[in-house]
Formats: C-alpha cells, structure tokens, sequence
C-alpha cells in the first residue's frame, strides 16, 4: 500500500506519521509526504494519520492482492492563544523575598520629587527619621527602637560613616538612588557591618550610561534644593558620573515659647 499526504490546497506534508488501527504497522512520511507498507494483510482497515498544524484524519480502506493507492488530504488546524501573561520579579521584588527581614522601596517611583531619602525611608513601617529643626538639620534614624551607632547606612554596600555631617538622609535627593533596602534586625553578611539594630543599604544605577538628570524645587522660607545627576559612557568603556545636590533654607519660621519666670531668693 502506498500514498501520498497532502494539503487540501495540494501542498504536500512532509513527515506525517500515518498509522493503521489494530496492527502494528505504522511509519513517518518521507519529505514529500509519500508513505508506503509492505505485507498488509487483507481485508478491511482503518488509516488514522496525524502531522503538526493539522488535524488528525482517519480513513477506511480495504486491501485485496492488488496493491493500493491511497490519498490523504489533512485540514489546517490552528490554535491561537488568546493571551500571554509573562510573571518576573523586579530587583525590588526579589530583595523583599529574601530570609532577612528586610523591606525595599523603589526609588525610581519617587525620582523628580521635592522627596529626599528620609523622607522616603520615613514610609516604611517601624522606621522614624526625627530632625531636629529645618532643612539641613541634624536628624536621627530609628528602626524598631534602635538608633544612633546600633544603625549603619550604606551606598552600595560602603559605610557612610565617614562622609561627614553634610552628608545625611535628609539632604541626599531621592533621585540618586535606584532603590532602599531597609534591614531591621539581622544585617546580610557582605554589607560587613556591626550592626545590631539593623541598616539602611541605598543602593545606585550603576549600569555604564549616557544621561544627564536635572531638577529644580522652591518651597516655603526661601527653600531651595537642586540636584544634578549625569553620567557619561565612552565607546572604549571609560565610565565617568557626577551627582551634585544643594539644600538651601533660610528656615525663619516662627516658634512660640512661653517664657519662664523665676523668682529670686
């Protein structure tokens, strides 16, 4: 028995496996869809054959001494998908998944606001930054109750213990950073810190780019705050960045204190 598989257009398939039902004759077509069998017992059988993008067909056919010829036709069957739904975890993400008990904030959501990272940081559940005046002032960072030296801040994992007074939470702009870690408790190993009540990682873009960032703001008691952020990427891979901010603030609010009175002798 022989045939061809093919097409209703007439286009052959190349590669159909065409099987007959209750033997255990069966074979894959050649490249022009052209099939053969040897010593097919007589009498009445059923072809059942199938090949990618079609649907499967099965055809009665009846083998007497004389061979057979058989052609097959297979109707295009097509499965189109309604929607794909690709699921993956941004760099946030996978930093809030972690053992530790750790909370991420995606700065990137905050870039081009009047925020700095205190601010931010002032969000997250159990963290508190208390100044302790205006803008530039002296502030503290508390996490679950620990402050002081118990809490260790972090640029890409190097302490910033030694930057110097100008360079706190509360006048660093948002727009520097790409995300912030907030670790209570328990401090990851590879920050190698001390810690005991926990840390602030701010982690930066660090991809080799060419940008340049600007922004500007203006507030209440002459208020002033700039921040500048550029990066320059060389064909070569030489990498250059700068990140300029300044706070400025006459900060000639109004206090009401009563005064006290004391008596003499």
């Amino acid at each position: 028995m022989t045939g061809q598989v093919a097409e209703k257009s007439g286009a052959t398939i190349p590669f159909a496996t065409v099987f007959i039902e209750k033997t255990n004759l069966s074979m894959i077509s050649d490249e022009n869809g052209n099939f053969t069998f040897k010593n097919v017992p007589s009498g009445k059988h059923t072809l059942k054959i199938s090949a990618i993008g079609f649907s499967t067909l099965k055809k009665a056919i009846e083998v007497s001494g004389n061979p057979v010829n058989v052609s097959i036709h297979l109707e295009s069957e097509l499965n189109e998908l309604e929607s794909v739904t690709v699921m993956g975890r941004t760099a946030t993400d996978k930093v809030n998944k972690q053992a530790y008990s750790v909370t991420a904030i995606d700065a990137k959501k905050l870039h081009n606001t009047t925020l700095d990272l205190s601010h931010a940081l002032d969000r997250v559940s159990g963290v508190r930054v208390r100044e302790q005046g205006g803008v530039g002032s002296q502030s503290e960072l508390s996490i679950n109750g620990f402050s002081g030296n118990q809490i260790k801040v972090f640029i890409d994992g190097m302490p910033m213990e030694n930057f110097g007074s100008s360079f706190q939470l509360n006048n660093i702009p948002i727009n520097l950073a790409d995300r912030v870690e907030v670790y209570k408790g328990v401090v990851p190993i590879w920050l190698g810190g001390d810690a005991l009540g926990g840390a602030v990682n701010i982690v930066t873009n660090t991809k080799p780019r060419t940008y340049f960032d600007a922004s500007y703001s203006f507030g209440s008691f002459n208020t002033h705050k700039t921040a500048i952020n550029a990066g320059y990427t060389a064909k070569s891979g030489f990498t250059t960045e700068i990140n300029v901010f300044q706070n400025y603030s006459d900060n000639n609010y109004w206090v009401n204190v009563e005064a006290s009175r004391f008596k003499n002798g």
